[in-house]
């Protein structure tokens, strides 16, 4: 069951580590990006602690969460044209 508690707290390390320990990545939009890496770690944990039919849909929704939390941290905002 260890595994579990790892687990939902290893997506918002890694935003953690991406946002401040990272001097090469120009990162946006950190409060949006820090819900969906915390709702990726409880979704994770779900995952984990869940009976095993529905381990693999909440492991999927997990991982495409996590995505999404490093697609919104590393796209760059739409600026105006002058």
């Amino acid at each position: 069951m260890t595994e579990g508690w790892i687990a939902l707290f290893v997506p918002l390390l890694l935003w953690a580590q991406v946002v401040w320990a990272s001097p090469f990545l120009k990162t946006y939009r950190h409060k949006h990006s820090a819900i969906l890496a915390v709702a990726a770690g409880m979704v994770m944990f779900a995952a984990l602690s869940s009976s095993p039919t529905y381990f693999m849909p909440l492991f999927i929704i997990g991982v495409a969460t996590m995505v999404a939390t490093f697609v919104v941290l590393l796209w760059p905002k739409k600026t105006a044209e002058p």
